[in-house]
């Protein structure tokens, strides 16, 4: 794919050709979920990505979550790991995926001494060693997976602050020093999501999305701390990279907002402030996979008493689509509506610079739509774009947890 060049973290097609690294890891480091996928270079690659596992007992997908505890111990899994934790004395957390710069400024984490960067660098860490320790001990899972030099490709935002002007360099430099002292020899390269999800939907399908393809194509990255569009037009080798902080976890905190509110408490009523955002995390996920449920959190307070709350589709509905919500960018300070008017818009926005540079309008489009990413799975997200463009062949991503890793791979 002409637009992919990874020239800038000194990776050549010339190198890949020749042997110089032995496989590929695509690693999702994500602010909700982390993914991995795996590709071996030494036999011509599997038919299709391999993905990875961080633990035999949990799922294929890990919770952007740390626990240190007070000995210093540290924990990071699925929402299941952290119960068992439920009793242990330290500190969970979560949602601290900030721009390069923001990095590189050594901005703490609120209310701690630990860095955005420490942290940053501490998951990406975890996960890869997990995932070494889980392959290199185990003969059955492949014990010869991690020989030689491999490439780890971490997706990030497709934002400017996070791909231009060196800043995705900035970030590979960044995760190589998390790295340092594993027993892997890793060459970290930078992808913008959106591009890597692009690449696996059309990799992995046939039919409408190779058909349709050469009339443009817009994905949409709905994830936990951005919403990233990539609008190309492969005819003229164009293409538009564009985010905004307008992710999931914006929901998940409005809804916790929203439940303390209900009982007239305050943050600090809480047992746990961050714990209980990881259980709101899990429920929204889990309502939004079977829209039927009604699953539950457990509102804990300081004085040991607690509270079960069902999060419904009405309660969720309500949040998306009447709860005030805000976001500020360099070219936009201050943008106030609720999540689904502010993901509206954007969305419109976007759709409207791809038509323009294909010389069309937004209902004579006729190009491809990819939705990925996990609040993809809110079906109102589809029906607005389905509304948006009528003509378009709009593609959800079956399985949006993975898609970023496996197109990275």
């Amino acid at each position: 794919m002409a637009l992919l060049d990874f020239t800038r973290f000194g990776v050549t097609i010339d190198d890949v050709k020749a042997g110089k690294y032995s496989y590929i890891i695509g690693y999702d480091l994500g602010d909700g979920e982390c993914a991995a996928a795996y590709w071996d270079l030494t036999n011509g690659g599997f038919v299709a990505p391999k993905d990875l596992k961080f633990d035999l007992n949990e799922s294929l997908k890990i919770l952007s979550a740390l626990f240190i505890d007070d000995s210093g111990d540290i924990h990071t899994g699925s929402l299941a790991s952290f119960t068992s934790l439920a009793d242990a004395k330290g500190k969970l957390y979560l949602n601290f995926k900030v721009p390069p710069q923001r990095l590189c400024d050594e901005e703490r984490y609120e209310g701690d001494t630990r860095t955005k960067k420490e942290l940053m660098q501490l998951l990406l860490r975890e996960g890869i060693e997990k995932i070494y320790n889980m392959y290199q001990g185990n003969s059955s899972a492949g014990s010869s997976l991690f020989n030689g030099t491999g490439l780890l490709v971490v997706g990030c935002p497709s934002s400017p602050e996070w791909i231009e002007a060196g800043q995705d360099v900035v970030f590979s430099r960044i995760l190589t020093e998390g790295l340092q002292g594993l027993p892997m020899d890793l060459k970290v390269v930078i992808m913008p999501e959106s591009r890597a999800s692009l690449v696996k939907v059309y990799k992995e399908q046939t039919g409408t999305v190779k058909e349709h393809i050469s009339d443009g194509v817009i994905v949409m990255d709905n994830g936990s701390s951005t919403f990233d569009v990539t609008l190309i037009d492969f005819v003229h080798n164009k293409q538009i990279d564009d985010s905004i902080p307008l992710g999931a976890n914006k929901i998940e905190r409005t809804s916790l907002d929203s439940l303390l509110k209900k009982h007239s408490k305050k943050k600090s009523e809480l047992a746990d402030y961050r714990k209980q955002l990881l259980e709101v995390r899990n429920a929204k996920e889990a309502l939004f996979t079977n829209p039927g449920g009604a699953p539950r959190v457990f509102l804990e307070w300081m004085d040991g008493s607690g509270q079960k709350e069902n999060i419904t589709f009405d309660f969720m509905r309500a949040i998306t689509h009447a709860s005030p919500q805000s976001y500020s960018t360099p070219m936009s300070p201050s943008v106030k509506g609720s999540w689904a008017e502010l993901h509206q818009d954007f969305s419109k926005r976007s759709c409207e610079r791809l038509c323009s540079m294909l010389g069309t309008s937004l209902d004579q489009f006729k190009g491809v739509v990819i939705l990925t990413g996990g609040a993809s799975k809110m079906q109102f997200i589809n029906e607005e774009i389905s509304q948006l463009l009528p003509q378009a062949h709009v593609v959800v991503d079956p399985e949006p947890s993975y898609c970023v890793s496996r197109g990275l791979v």
